[in-house]
């Protein structure tokens, strides 16, 4: 299978497909993850040269979420406590979702945090399915998790200085990466009602 993992981050939601042989390409903009393997460094607008001629069974797009959180010192809270409006920047989404149409692969996922239902909805519509604190929209079998299975983001000291500590906080769980390359790899009756 040929994968693209889009806003890649430290390679999570690929990393199961990597360890078992398949071809991955990451595209992030963070020159500080230009050692994570399979990864190219690029603004999403410029990714379109990496990719322009390539087919992909899987496209797995996860925005960055900070202007969707609901963590108390992301922009919305932070906004709303301050009594100001507060508009979150959909323009990484929308690039998602036009490489996606361009593209046209077999699968597709964008992920992110539950406070981007609202934001995403008028684009994606509902989510396809949510697992802990990670929301899924997109063309993709169910994902089956372990049901006592939970999720907890790195703990790192609030103040930290290391550079990667929102890319360890939000990268995809081995668990999720499994579960998707299992997912699109065993069709279902489902896969085709």
């Amino acid at each position: 299978m040929k994968i693209l993992d889009l806003y890649s981050g430290l390679g999570g939601a690929s990393e199961a497909f990597v360890e078992a042989g398949h071809d991955v390409v990451r595209i992030d903009n963070n020159p500080a993850l230009c050692d994570v393997p399979h990864t190219r460094i690029a603004d999403s607008s410029f990714a379109y040269n990496f990719i322009a001629h390539e087919k992909f069974d899987l496209i797995w797009a996860s925005p960055p979420c900070l202007e969707f959180s609901n963590g108390f010192h992301a922009p919305k809270p932070t906004a709303v406590r301050e009594g100001r409006d507060f508009t979150p920047d959909i323009n990484d989404l929308t690039k998602a979702m036009n490489i996606i149409a361009w593209l046209e692969p077999k699968y597709w996922i964008i992920e992110n945090v539950v406070g981007a239902i609202k934001d995403f909805e008028p684009y994606l519509g509902e989510p396809n399915q949510i697992i802990g604190s990670f929301v899924l929209w997109g063309k993709f079998p169910q994902l089956i998790v372990p049901r006592d299975w939970v999720h907890t983001k790195t703990s790192q000291d609030p103040g930290s200085n290391d550079p990667l500590r929102s890319n360890k906080r939000a990268k995809i769980p081995i668990e999720i990466s499994t579960a998707t390359m299992k997912a699109i790899s065993t069709p279902t009756l489902g896969d085709y009602l």
